[in-house]
């Protein structure tokens, strides 16, 4: 039996017009082995305008090389409650998915050629692709995502889609969170690059990327919406050199 050691922990905080609506709350932990998958772990609370609480858990497990095995997405909010689970084949690369809520269940299941990433509302797992496929420093990055559109019903069987990533900073850049100076890689993010590939920065989410995973410390997205980090913690273990300067 392979030992799974945590490697950070932290929490974000989720904001719209300066008022925090929900925060995050994660844990990234490695099993022991120069192979070993990763485990991403997190959960999200929010309160909504009947006062209840909305919950979502993630757990999203990949291979060393950071591409997915194992992604389980659990929503509950009052009686209402789903669960969306992917399993990959890292042989066939064939993708099984499957849809829970009290209704029933729905399956579906496609190979999938080349590397991707799969959505979640976990923001911890928001830049993973860019552990699987990095960026590139002088053009654009596309990364294939796989989505759908199912929360409490099922409403299809999950797409492809691509987004774009461009690197407005080569080196590390200054910013401020919560009071603190952080160095961070920025980058421009969309769903909806021009034609030629361009990321047309008016309507694109801006990250700063840390060093750590490329875990962001920061996101902004138009509509005047925010997330960052609160709290980052690199525990004591064998990985905190990965992390040195």
């Amino acid at each position: 039996m392979s030992i799974t050691e945590k490697i950070l922990e932290g929490k974000y905080l989720f904001f719209k017009d300066e008022n925090q609506y929900s925060e995050e709350t994660f844990a990234i932990s490695k099993e022991d082995s120069a192979t070993g998958n990763y485990h991403y772990s997190s959960e999200l609370l929010s309160r909504v305008p009947s006062g209840e609480f909305l919950k979502i858990k993630v757990n999203y497990l990949t291979t060393s090389s950071f591409q997915p095995v194992d992604v389980k997405i659990e929503r509950s909010l009052g009686d209402s409650s789903s669960t969306e689970h992917y399993t990959i084949d890292q042989q066939t690369k064939q993708v099984n998915y499957n849809f829970f809520n009290a209704k029933g269940s729905h399956d579906f299941e496609k190979n999938i050629s080349g590397r991707f990433h799969i959505s979640t509302p976990a923001f911890v797992t928001s830049t993973l692709m860019t552990q699987m496929k990095k960026m590139n420093a002088t053009q654009t990055t596309s990364y294939n995502i796989l989505t759908t559109d199912n929360i409490w019903e099922y409403n299809g069987h999950f797409i492809e889609s691509q987004i774009a990533l461009e690197m407005k900073s080569i080196s590390a850049v200054d910013i401020i969170v919560n009071d603190k100076e952080l160095q961070a890689i920025h980058c421009l993010v969309t769903d909806n690059p021009s034609s030629e590939g361009k990321i047309t920065e008016s309507s694109a989410a801006n990250f700063y990327l840390s060093k750590h995973f490329n875990l962001p410390y920061l996101a902004t997205f138009p509509g005047n919406i925010e997330v960052k980090i609160d709290r980052l913690k690199i525990l004591e273990n064998d990985y905190k050199n990965m992390f040195k300067s």
